[in-house]
């Protein structure tokens, strides 16, 4: 894809309390209780600290009972007016940034060399917007977090990728459904076409896609987002997923030139965020493969070393072994379309992740990001289930297709005058948006460009996942369901020793 294609332009932004919007997005960055008078939240309102010990037992409705309102005529809404909503106001809490400087993944998301509000942040927030210096190289015309100037010349025969990518047709929500219909094109009689070649067609595709877009700053985009997602109205996006880095970077085109003096790798790298220092992530992937797996998968997970099936695929067995981890441990990528969404979920074994937008400085490149912390995970299961009704099941989030309007999750109030705790983040060229363990996040692209993505854990995941896990428990007795597998580990299976597994995690990548 070409660099004016990444998103070129003007920066129209300005910095606000944290908050990126244009000059006529002012109000985007008032609390929402100031937004109007149906808000019924003080927005400075801090969140209650995780603590299992005493989180009480939540009932559920049946599925009889009505399910939550969804805008403001309903009754029972307790979110923002009317005017608000119709204009395509989210409704969330703004969520406050930080800026990294020189320090290292590890001094932010640890909360050390200073960085102790940082990690506050991201555990009452559940997500936060990340900031780096010397993010963009101008003498080499690429970003210094990951030079992607080679994709478009990229020479990988698109047949030899099977499930290294996925390029989808996404229908947004219409009717009486919350879930995202995604099918994905079929590309096997694409013959001999390269990866570049085919980047191209779909470069050309989603510019033409972007055109209502255009004259648009990020958060009027992100309005007329959610006031098409409002409407019901089926619309339809494509979107190009889960690109796996490593079953590309071994073809990269002969004609691309590489620096034979390049500079040092930034701090805050896709890769390097993974195995920072302090790093237990690979180690504990394979742990948690071993324990969490089902016994009739377990031997092909382990064998392949990939996270999907590689039958089917013509990559060398060297790039084979090198895609274990793939989209945890080593980069996936993902070209943004506006309007492409991602959906709601949390991470593999309740990893946190970092996500990173590849484009120059003051580029049309956005994604606006929603959060509820994990502390709310329990509430927002509850909220599920009355929307859902007969169809919800304990795995909807794993499943990647629920997309929620943040307005109205903001407005449900549970049986016991509980809320759930939305915040909003907008994520903007060369910067990280970062998600704590277990914590739920989905968005919508707002431009296009390229994001890459990994997970990271430390050792202070394991009391995160504990809490998780204990709610998950009460879930599964409420439903008579079993979790999904790549969930949170259930730490009370026979198959998760709690010495063993700790040693084994000791380890750094």
């Amino acid at each position: 894809m070409s660099r004016a294609s990444a998103g070129a332009g003007i920066n129209v932004g300005m910095e606000t309390r944290g908050v990126v919007s244009s000059h006529n997005d002012l109000h985007d960055v008032l609390d929402p209780a100031q937004l109007g008078k149906g808000t019924c939240w003080e927005a400075k309102e801090e969140a209650p600290q995780f603590n299992v010990e005493q989180a009480s037992e939540q009932s559920v409705r049946t599925s009889q009972e009505p399910r939550p309102a969804i805008n403001p005529l309903e009754p029972g809404w307790m979110g923002i007016c009317e005017d608000d909503f119709n204009n395509g106001f989210h409704g969330a809490r703004e969520g406050r940034f930080v800026s990294a400087g020189s320090s290292s993944p590890h001094d932010v998301l640890q909360g050390r060399e200073g960085h102790g509000g940082s990690l506050a942040t991201l555990r009452r927030q559940g997500a936060m917007k990340i900031k780096c210096d010397s993010v963009w190289d101008e003498s080499r015309e690429c970003s210094t977090l990951l030079d992607l100037r080679w994709m478009e010349d990229n020479n990988t025969q698109v047949k030899s990728l099977n499930g290294h990518f996925a390029l989808l047709q996404q229908t947004l929500p219409h009717g009486n459904q919350l879930s995202v219909t995604m099918t994905e094109e079929n590309l096997q009689n694409l013959g001999d076409v390269t990866f570049g070649q085919m980047l191209l067609d779909v470069d050309k595709s989603f510019k033409g896609s972007c055109a209502p877009y255009q004259e648009l700053g990020s958060s009027q985009r992100e309005r007329l987002f959610l006031r098409t997602l409002r409407s019901r109205v089926p619309l339809r996006t494509s979107y190009l997923s889960s690109v796996a880095l490593d079953a590309l970077s071994e073809h990269a085109s002969s004609g691309f030139r590489r620096s034979e003096h390049p500079p040092p790798a930034h701090l805050w790298e896709p890769s390097s965020v993974a195995c920072s220092e302090g790093s237990i992530l690979r180690e504990l992937l394979g742990t948690c493969e071993r324990h969490c797996t089902p016994e009739d998968q377990l031997t092909k997970v382990m064998s392949s070393k990939t996270r999907e099936s590689d039958e089917q695929s013509n990559l060398p067995q060297h790039i084979r072994s090198l895609l274990w981890g793939a989209g945890i441990i080593s980069p996936w990528l993902y070209l943004m379309n506006p309007g492409s969404v991602f959906c709601c979920h949390i991470e593999d074994y309740a990893f946190g992740s970092a996500n990173v937008i590849i484009a120059p400085p003051g580029s049309h490149t956005w994604a606006a990001w929603y959060s509820v912390p994990r502390h709310d995970i329990g509430y927002l299961h509850e909220y599920l289930r009355e929307m859902l009704g007969d169809e919800y099941t304990i795995d909807c989030l794993e499943q990647r297709k629920i997309w929620l309007d943040p307005a109205s999750v903001s407005a449900w109030t549970s049986k016991e005058g509980k809320r759930i705790h939305v915040y909003r983040h907008l994520q903007g060229p060369s910067e990280y948006i970062a998600t704590d363990y277990g914590s739920v996040h989905w968005g919508v692209n707002l431009g296009i460009g390229w994001k890459a993505a990994v997970n990271f854990a430390f050792p202070d995941w394991r009391e995160a996942a504990q809490g998780i896990h204990l709610e998950y428990k009460k879930l599964e007795k409420a439903t008579g369901q079993k979790r999904s597998y790549r969930s949170v580990p259930d730490f009370d299976s026979k198959k998760w020793d709690t010495t063993t597994s700790a040693d084994e995690i000791d380890g750094t990548c």
